[in-house]
């Protein structure tokens, strides 16, 4: 007998959600089973959403001695019967029990789907702190664990430390990605962004000069085309998000791009006008964007710049951190990409839905509605100046502007005059009037 989801339909017929209606007493009488020492196997199973599916099942439940069953299986009950976000900080506190008290457990368990649920959760609600403190416990207490993901793991806490400056905590956690480039290529971006943002050049360089090797070399990581657009683009746009003058971002990139050129044997991409003209459109509401660097290379860089200037509005909006903002941002750019013409395997069209927008207007307290919009707008004119739009997406950008406008934006305008907003994106004047 399966069991449903938590949020499904009750199978008994009341019209309740599962969660609302039986799965206290499926709960209860699992309980009771796990309890009777006459049960002969597992062949039942406990209401499972998915959290045993890859842990727990099979040869390997069956190795797991009845107590320590037991213990993660109520661990797993009282996890289960959370609501998120309300029940964030319980769940944080069960875990915490958890990982201190059964650390030998912890492997075996459904804590790391968990984990994933308190980062999104603990970010959002600007107690991320307090994840990190989790984190360092899990690797105090199940270091064999902590060791196998140390890439998922030291990557959080990395990012909070460089977003509070801790140098104490940051040079031992970028340690291990020295070590082991290879498979935490995909995160050693986003430290370089963050380290340029954070004006963090010396530990910038150092991780540079560790990771960063000449093409030649056959433990290189990075491909020519990746260091000389992806690396230098990150410290640039970092570099303009934050509050020096003009004229120290262009020396600051200057030699940071320079030595990563160097390392990666790459030639020079863009000059130091490009440079000055791409930092004033990034400090400036509205901007045009003419990439030099060949095909549908424009296309990956402006959703990098969309997703720059959203952070600009979410932190003007909410007075949120960085790091929260581009958390929001980066959840944003799954659903903005559409099919690109190139090589590598292509992504689906996306359609923005009424459901996203609710979702991702919702994620922080008191969001401007403005800043989800003008994002929508800049997709939209881009899009329509490079050909690139569909006619469903096309409509359902239509649609569902329009209905932002009218439901959100109406109320969010205090110091957004809508006249001036909509003079700045000549497309999207016919869909707001």
């Amino acid at each position: 007998m399966g069991y449903p989801e938590r949020n499904s339909p009750c199978p008994c017929g009341s019209g309740k959600k599962y969660k609302k209606c039986c799965l206290a007493e499926d709960e209860k009488i699992a309980l009771q089973k796990l309890s009777d020492p006459n049960r002969a196997s597992y062949d039942e199973p406990f209401p499972d959403n998915g959290l045993f599916e890859n842990s727990m099942s099979g040869d390997d439940f069956e190795q797991v001695s009845e107590p320590e069953n037991e213990n993660v299986t109520r661990l797993w009950l009282v996890l289960n019967s959370l609501d998120y976000p309300e029940d964030t900080f319980k769940s944080l506190s069960t875990v915490d029990t958890f990982i201190k008290t059964f650390p030998e457990l912890v492997a075996e368990s459904c804590i790391i789907d968990e984990l994933f649920y308190l980062e999104e959760n603990l970010f959002l609600k600007n107690s991320f702190d307090m994840y990190t403190s989790l984190l360092e416990n899990v690797e105090k207490c199940a270091p064999e664990f902590y060791n196998d993901e140390f890439d998922w793991f030291d990557l959080p806490r990395l990012r909070n430390a460089i977003a509070n400056k801790q140098i104490e905590k940051i040079e031992p956690l970028l340690e291990r990605f020295k070590k082991d480039p290879v498979t935490t290529v995909d995160n050693l971006n986003n430290i370089v962004a963050l380290l340029a943002w954070a004006g963090l050049d010396k530990e910038l360089l150092e991780l540079a000069k560790v990771t960063y090797k000449p093409l030649e070399d056959s433990d290189n990581v990075w491909d020519s085309s990746f260091v000389s657009n992806w690396i230098y683009f990150d410290i640039l746009v970092s570099t303009a998000g934050t509050s020096l003058p003009v004229d120290e971002c262009l020396r600051r990139i200057e030699h940071l791009v320079s030595e990563f050129l160097y390392l990666s044997q790459t030639e020079q991409v863009a000059n130091r006008d490009y440079y000055k003209n791409a930092i004033t459109m990034l400090r400036e509401d509205h901007f045009e964007w003419d990439c030099p660097f060949g095909k549908d290379r424009e296309f990956h860089e402006f959703f990098y710049i969309m997703g720059w200037q959203f952070m600009k509005y979410i932190k003007k909006a909410t007075g949120c951190t960085y790091y929260q903002a581009e958390f929001i941002v980066n959840q944003l750019h799954d659903y903005w990409y559409i099919n690109r013409k190139m090589e590598y395997p292509k992504r689906s069209i996306y359609l923005i839905t009424n459901e996203k927008i609710e979702q991702f207007t919702s994620s922080l307290e008191n969001i401007n509605a403005v800043a989800f919009l003008q994002s929508i707008w800049h997709f939209a004119d881009y899009l329509n100046v490079h050909n690139r739009i569909d006619i469903q997406t096309k409509q359902d950008l239509q649609t569902y502007s329009k209905k932002l406008y009218d439901t959100r934006l109406a109320r969010s305008l205090d110091c957004y005059p809508s006249g001036v907003l909509i003079s700045e994106f000549p497309y999207m004047q016919s869909i707001v009037g």
